[in-house]
């Protein structure tokens, strides 16, 4: 299960367009731009979920719009399994799963790190960023950020969904 938050500002002030109107209303195809300089993303934490498994929150921001959810290590493998699929260049290492240990402070830790590591060279290479896989991923974890931000105002306000 993914769980997402959403946060909509301007990173630079002296832009004057609202960064949730750049995709409002637009329903048709536009070809993907290069990422601005200042678009990123970071495996920004993590928390461990009862006994079983460690989950890592993902942040992203990219045209002045910075999102962010949980996600699972078996997620982000089966990402890199899919791009390893369509991308011809060689992806980076992704970090090895481990059996047992796994949540372990220090295993925790080193793993965090290599996600990190392993996302910002993904994100920041043409031909994956480019790919229709990572294009995916990229967008429904927006959409779904979005639609969950929706819902907590609502329940924010204690408004009927």
């Amino acid at each position: 299960m993914m769980s997402v938050h959403l946060h909509v500002g301007q990173s630079q002030p002296h832009t004057s367009e609202a960064p949730v109107l750049q995709f409002l209303g637009k329903s048709k195809k536009r070809k993907r731009r290069s990422l601005e300089t200042n678009d990123w993303i970071s495996l920004h934490d993590h928390k461990i979920k009862g006994n079983s498994h460690t989950q890592y929150l993902i942040r992203i921001k990219v045209d002045n719009v910075v999102w962010s959810f949980w996600t699972r290590y078996s997620m982000l493998s089966e990402l890199h399994s899919t791009l390893d699929e369509v991308i011809k260049s060689q992806l980076p290492a992704f970090p090895e799963k481990r059996l047992f240990g796994n949540l372990n402070p220090n295993f925790i830790q080193t793993r965090k790190q290599s996600l990190d590591i392993y996302l910002q060279a993904i994100f920041n290479d043409s031909q994956v960023r480019d790919s229709k896989v990572f294009q995916d991923f990229i967008n429904n974890s927006k959409s779904k950020a979005f639609k969950k931000a929706d819902l907590d105002s609502f329940h924010r306000f204690k408004l009927d969904v």
